[in-house]
């Protein structure tokens, strides 16, 4: 029934959710810290909600009769889209604030959050977002890894992209 949750959820612009265990959700966090984009895409690339199934055969013909008469599936498909674009935020945003404000900004993964919230608004388009984070994070990795050191050097990379 995760079709109709998502369904309902989307057109009633409700709160888009995903529970993630701590082990999961941490190593969702790595996999976005080694490569933003490409964990973003590969979970985009993912939901199909045209080939979403239920237990029950009637159910599954209910729920897709539902969305035919309201909304496409192309277009149930850019809104969960855009729900886990949202979500996928909101967690970075969350996680490097708690991190922050446990170890500090000078912590070695408190700037590794901070750089890939930054890369997360900027793959999404958010260069207005992005860019205040982007530097912050090359003023304060040149500050304490020095200018050479390759973080330092990635971020005055992102700044020139």
């Amino acid at each position: 029934m995760v079709l109709w949750e998502l369904y309902s959820t989307v057109v009633t612009d409700c709160k888009f959710e995903i529970a993630l265990g701590i082990h999961d959700r941490e190593q969702f966090l790595q996999d976005v810290d080694k490569d933003t984009e490409g964990s973003i895409n590969h979970m985009k690339a993912k939901i199909d909600v045209a080939k979403s199934e239920c237990y029950m055969l009637s159910d599954k013909e209910m729920i897709f009769h539902a969305i035919q008469q309201n909304i496409t599936f192309n277009e149930l498909n850019k809104m969960v889209f855009q729900c886990l674009r949202d979500w996928i935020l909101r967690l970075l945003e969350t996680e490097f604030t708690d991190f922050s404000n446990k170890h500090g900004l000078r912590n070695e993964t408190t700037l590794k959050r901070l750089y890939t919230l930054a890369s997360a608004h900027y793959t999404q388009g958010n260069y207005k977002k992005a860019l205040p984070w982007m530097k912050e994070c090359y003023d304060i990795r040149k500050a304490v890894l020095g200018e050479n050191h390759v973080d330092t050097l990635g971020s005055m990379n992102a700044l020139i992209r």
